[in-house]
């Protein structure tokens, strides 16, 4: 049989055979049937159906994701080919009706002149009223987990778009911080890296005298703010290398040809660049 459609199975139970002979006879072929990770979809298939009896929400994540990765159309069904068979019609999957079975047809006998009711004449009468009307409870019931079902693949699908839109707001958010957070910082451009420097070592003798109540790490923060540097550590080393370093050294580090981090670590490790002049 020539297949025009390809289809790849995920989830359910590990025997799907009567699932698969169902789509074979509407002229759909399946490829492949992955119950279980890890999810392997060969190149020619062309739908990707979801057993949801038995598939993990890792595995249906993964269908989803090479579904929409390879333009491929995804549905997800239960199990049972009386509840799938609508749905996969509807996604036009299935696009000849399948085989039809018979209803069976209930024969009453012909009315009979009336005879004295027998106790077990009466009881099989009651009984045949129940059957009927359970039978039609239980196909009101079926259409009605039809609908729900069908509404509860609408709502995951609304749920995980509210997902990837609550994931690019995010992004978005953080970008925004980012701006703000660099736009309060003042660059000072108009200072040399030593007159900054000596502003830091300025600005945190005032901020401790002026503001006791404050903690050590906010004051040092805010001086090192204050001076235009990212941080209290970078700070605190350009106050070091222009304070104890040599001149070469810092003439280095004014000229942009050797960096504060890098400089203290010379002076630091090298005693050589350790030039203490009591400024």
């Amino acid at each position: 049989m020539n297949h025009t459609a390809q289809v790849a199975l995920v989830g359910g139970s590990q025997d799907a055979s009567h699932f698969r002979n169902h789509l074979e006879r509407h002229g759909v072929g399946v490829c492949t049937h992955n119950p279980k990770i890890p999810l392997r979809v060969p190149q020619k298939a062309t739908h990707i159906v979801v057993l949801r009896n038995g598939c993990s929400h890792k595995l249906f994540d993964q269908a989803q994701e090479v579904a929409k990765r390879r333009g491929l159309q995804l549905t997800a069904v239960w199990q049972s080919w009386a509840k799938a068979e609508p749905l996969l019609r509807q996604h036009g999957l299935l696009s000849e009706p399948g085989p039809q079975k018979e209803e069976a047809v209930r024969v009453f006998p012909p009315k009979v002149a009336p005879k004295a009711p027998q106790p077990k004449d009466r009881l099989l009468a009651e009984l045949q009223a129940k059957v009927v009307g359970l039978e039609a409870s239980l196909d009101d019931t079926k259409k009605k987990l039809g609908e729900a079902e069908e509404m509860l693949i609408e709502r995951d699908d609304e749920v995980i778009k509210m997902s990837e839109q609550l994931a690019e707001l995010c992004k978005h958010f953080r970008a925004l911080e980012a701006r703000v957070r660099e736009s309060t910082i003042d660059p000072l451009v108009e200072l040399s890296l030593r007159e900054r420097a000596e502003m830091f070592t300025e600005t945190l003798v005032t901020l401790r005298e002026e503001h006791g109540d404050w903690s050590d790490a906010k004051t040092k923060e805010v001086a090192a703010r204050k001076a235009g540097f990212g941080s209290y550590g970078t700070a605190y080393r350009a106050s070091r290398v222009f304070r104890d370093g040599s001149q070469g050294l810092c003439d280095r580090v004014s000229s942009g040809n050797l960096s504060i981090n890098a400089a203290y670590r010379q002076m630091i490790l090298q005693p050589a660049h350790f030039d203490p002049r009591g400024q």
